[in-house]
């Protein structure tokens, strides 16, 4: 049945790696902090190059990129956020926030 779900729907299949790998990646940075490692996912870079480079077959897709590693330093702080009663919406995109 998962066969015929994606069967000649390409950008379907497509979508679905890309998901598929950022939830993966996701999970591996959340072990890597959990063990004392930093991480960085890293986008920009030229998904053909990458490819090329590492001598992908054709139904890979490299997603992101991603450093390991043992933090120097502390993270500079993070710069300003807003509040997330101004973020997040109660049941549409245009609702009331979280604070009504």
């Amino acid at each position: 049945m998962i066969k015929n779900f994606y069967d000649g729907k390409d950008q379907l299949q497509r979508d679905e790696a890309i998901r598929s790998a950022s939830l993966a990646s996701m999970t591996l940075m959340l072990a890597a902090h959990n063990r004392g490692w930093a991480t960085v996912p890293m986008i920009g870079f030229d998904p053909n190059a990458v490819s090329k480079l590492l001598n992908l077959q054709p139904n890979y897709i490299p997603v992101m990129l991603m450093a390991v590693g043992f933090r120097k330093e502390a993270p500079r702080p993070r710069d300003y956020r807003r509040p997330i009663e101004e973020v997040v919406k109660i049941n549409t995109l245009d609702g009331s926030g979280l604070k009504g």
